[in-house]
């Protein structure tokens, strides 16, 4: 629609504006605020690390910017109108459900939505459940998804079926206390009704989404560190599990927090991490960003380790390491400054107002809740594309100089004061650590660690979750 148009159009103008700032006069300009030359050879990498951010931004136009924006828009009559059908429909045939208002968590004529993407619209509810003691009733909050198109409706059909099969296979994993502590970083399907005659599935309500709550408030690298490790608990019991599972679709927005415990979610992308799965028909979405290098491989949809036909289901060793990749690309980018370098990054080279408009139309295509949550998903995302030619330790090592900490002073006095205090976390960190995260996004997936290593190494991190007990 117009919307779209006008989008465009500004990606446009944008990109020409990119273009004009990455001129070799900046890089040159760039050049002299570095009396090293240790801190000189960087400014190579941070060009190109400004170029991906405008690439990111540009490459939104053509195609790929309508498939984004049917995938992220609200569409506000759709959605409007898909309420009031779900509205009625359970008013007549499951009146246990009452749709609430994202926003408020009130009953609303018009309720907004907790989200949408390019297959399906979720809302928040209430739902009357009987007690199993007494003739006593309770409520609880779920979170009701419905289909879009035939895709959508094919996906929801499926979803929980997946979920089922995932905690059938971590119940008859090896491990019993790795089961039940990971089983509840894991969303459940509580109610199936996607062959009514308005599909629909209910899900837990498991909070916020976990993009938002670790980009809001410039969240602390040890609090980070503790959402880090409640994947990695569920990650355990998906390696455990018999056979293995695999998220597939694992990043911060595919999870969700409340009071500061963590579920995954969305796990219709989820697969066993089986040889017959890994060489399976059959499409599994994932996001790129977050995905290994091994999803080139052609014919095949993860590495599976060595395990060849004749040993049929028997699981794949590595079928860990493309969900851990994906965890090292969530953690990464929001330890150490990375994410306030990029941001910092791209204020400098593209100035203020530019800068704006990049993060404002992120937000609005994204849906997310603030300009402030847009910008740092926005840069973590630009981080993680750096971090597949760079590591965590070559970006600690190059930022910890007297140059370096010059050259930081020319920024937002906000980027400075958050990335002092994340730099100065990770210099502390025991180096064993650095080295954890590294290994996670290597692009050998025999090189990443297990969860249960990442466990062990975050043993002394607390999750902040009354769940854990750690």
């Amino acid at each position: 629609g117009c919307t779209y148009c006008l989008g465009a159009v500004l990606l446009s103008a944008l990109a020409c504006q990119v273009s004009a700032v990455r001129s070799s006069d900046a890089i040159g300009g760039a050049r002299t605020l570095a009396a090293s030359q240790r801190f000189a050879n960087t400014i190579e990498a941070v060009s190109s690390e400004v170029s991906n951010i405008a690439e990111r931004v540009a490459s939104v136009s053509g195609f790929e910017a309508l498939v984004e924006a049917m995938r992220v828009t609200r569409p506000q009559t759709e959605t409007s109108q898909r309420a009031r059908e779900l509205q009625d429909w359970l008013h007549d045939n499951a009146p246990q459900f009452e749709l609430l208002d994202a926003v408020t968590s009130k009953h609303s004529g018009d309720p907004q939505p907790l989200g949408w993407g390019a297959w399906g619209i979720i809302f928040l509810a209430r739902e009357r459940v009987a007690s199993t003691t007494d003739d006593k009733s309770g409520e609880r909050l779920v979170a009701l998804k419905t289909g879009k198109g035939k895709t959508g409706e094919n996906k929801l059909s499926q979803e929980c079926k997946k979920i089922a099969s995932v905690f059938q296979a971590i119940n008859a994993g090896v491990g019993r206390a790795t089961a039940i502590l990971g089983a509840r970083h894991v969303v459940r399907c509580v109610a199936d009704y996607s062959n009514a005659a308005m599909p629909f599935i209910a899900m837990e309500f498991a909070g916020q989404m976990g993009a938002e709550v670790v980009a809001a408030g410039a969240t602390h690298p040890e609090v980070l560190l503790g959402y880090v490790k409640q994947v990695a608990m569920a990650l355990a019991a998906f390696d455990q599990a018999i056979p293995p599972q695999i998220h597939y679709d694992l990043k911060w927005q595919n999870t969700a927090v409340s009071n500061r415990c963590l579920k995954l979610i969305d796990l219709d992308s989820s697969l066993p991490g089986t040889y017959q799965e890994s060489v399976g028909n059959g499409q599994n979405d994932y996001t790129d960003d977050f995905a290994p290098p091994e999803k080139e491989i052609v014919g095949h949809k993860f590495a599976c380790g060595g395990i060849g036909p004749a040993q049929g289901d028997i699981r794949c060793p590595w079928a860990y390491a493309w969900d851990m990749y994906s965890l090292g690309a969530m953690a990464i980018p929001f330890l150490c400054g990375l994410q306030e370098h990029t941001t910092a990054l791209m204020i400098m080279q593209f100035g203020e107002e530019l800068a704006l408009q990049m993060v404002s139309m992120f937000k609005t295509n994204a849906g997310l809740s603030s300009w402030e949550i847009a910008e740092v998903i926005l840069a973590a995302g630009s981080a993680i594309v750096e971090l597949k030619k760079h590591t965590l330790q070559d970006f600690i090592m190059m930022h910890d100089t007297p140059e370096a900490a010059a050259s930081r002073q020319q920024w937002p006095a906000r980027l400075v004061a958050a990335f002092d205090a994340k730099f100065r976390f990770c210099k502390e960190m025991p180096v064993t650590i650095v080295q954890l995260l590294d290994r996670m996004m290597s692009r050998r997936p025999d090189v990443r660690p297990r969860p249960s290593e990442v466990l062990r190494s975050l043993s002394n991190v607390s999750t902040g979750c009354a769940w854990d007990g750690v």
